[in-house]
C-alpha cells in the first residue's frame, strides 16, 4: 500500500503526507495551527484541541482514529440506511 492518507497541513501549504497517525502527530507538534487530514477531512488541529501532540502523540493518534471511525460509521449510515453490525 503506498498511499500516504495522513496529510499534514500548515495554512494552505501541505507540510507532509504520512503512512502513519504517529507521524503525522509528531510533525503536527512543530507547527501551531496545523491540520491534520484524513480523506479530504480534517481530524486534528494543533492548538485547537483538549491536548497537544507534543504533549501526548498516543492521545492524538486515539483522536485521529476515532474521527476517523466515526466519519466511516456516518457514510455507511447514509450510504445504507442503517448502522453497521458487526
Amino acid at each position: 500500500m503506498s498511499e500516504r492518507p495522513y496529510k499534514v497541513h500548515n495554512g494552505p501549504w501541505l507540510v507532509a503526507t504520512c503512512m502513519y497517525a504517529e507521524d503525522a502527530a509528531t510533525i503536527a507538534s512543530h507547527y501551531e495551527g496545523a491540520r491534520i487530514k484524513v480523506a479530504g477531512r480534517v481530524v486534528w488541529v494543533e492548538g485547537k484541541e483538549d491536548t497537544s501532540a507534543g504533549e501526548s502523540v498516543d492521545d492524538v493518534v486515539a483522536t485521529i482514529h476515532d474521527r476517523c471511525n466515526q466519519h466511516r460509521r456516518e457514510a455507511f449510515e447514509k450510504v445504507y440506511g442503517r448502522t453497521e453490525e458487526r
